[in-house]
C-alpha cells in the first residue's frame, strides 16, 4: 500500500510538470508574460510551437495549428485544431499558432482530474498477494513459537508455574489453526 501511495504521489508530481511555469497571454489589449498559476477563465493565452497549453481552453483563432495530444489520448500522430475546437492543458502544440481562451484552470481541468485519479485508485489484492501475506503470518508465528520454546528450555531458572503457562501458550499457538490468518 505505501509503495502504491508513493508511486501515485510520484504520477500526481509529474503531471504537474506537465503544466508550463509562465505563460504568454493577452490581457487589456497587451502581451506579457504571467505565472501559468495566475491564469483565470477567460484569459487569452497565447501558443506557437513548442508550447505546452497551460490550462484547458477552447481555439479562438488558430493559423495550421496542430497539437500532440498523446498525454491524454494516447494517439501518436497531432491533431488539427480549428477555431471553437477543445484544447487540454498539458498537451503540446507542433505547429503553427494559436489564440486561446481559457475555459478552466488548476483543478477543474482535465489534467487535474487525471491526476487526481492517480491518487484515488487502489489497486486490488492478487490472490499471489493475499497468499504471500498468509505464508508470512505462519512463518512469523512459528518463528516466535520456537524462539519461546528455547527461552523457556534454556532457562530453567523460571518458576514452575510460569515455565507451565509459557508451555502451554507455545503449544497452544503451534497446535491451533491459526484462525486469524485468512
Amino acid at each position: 500500500a505505501f509503495a502504491q501511495e508513493r508511486r501515485a504521489e510520484r504520477a500526481a508530481a509529474a503531471m504537474q510538470d506537465l503544466v508550463p511555469r509562465l505563460v504568454l497571454v493577452r490581457r487589456h489589449g497587451e502581451q506579457r508574460e504571467i505565472a501559468a498559476a495566475d491564469l483565470v477563465v477567460d484569459d487569452i493565452a497565447v501558443l506557437s510551437a513548442g508550447d505546452r497549453i497551460p490550462a484547458d481552453g477552447v481555439a479562438v483563432q488558430a493559423q495550421a495549428l496542430q497539437v500532440n495530444t498523446s498525454l491524454i489520448t494516447g494517439e501518436s500522430v497531432p491533431v488539427t485544431v480549428d477555431v471553437g475546437a477543445p484544447l487540454t492543458g498539458g498537451t503540446f502544440v507542433e505547429q503553427g499558432e494559436a489564440l486561446m481562451r481559457i475555459t478552466a484552470v488548476g483543478t477543474s481541468t482535465r489534467l487535474a482530474g487525471i491526476t487526481e485519479l492517480t491518487r484515488s485508485v487502489e489497486r486490488p489484492t492478487i490472490p499471489l498477494e493475499g497468499e504471500m501475506r498468509r505464508v508470512v503470518r505462519v512463518i512469523s508465528i512459528i518463528a516466535i513459537a520456537s524462539s519461546t520454546e528455547r527461552a523457556i528450555a534454556v532457562s530453567p531458572a523460571l518458576s514452575w508455574p510460569m515455565n507451565r503457562c509459557l508451555r502451554s501458550t507455545v503449544c497452544h499457538m503451534s497446535t491451533s489453526k491459526l484462525p486469524f490468518v485468512a
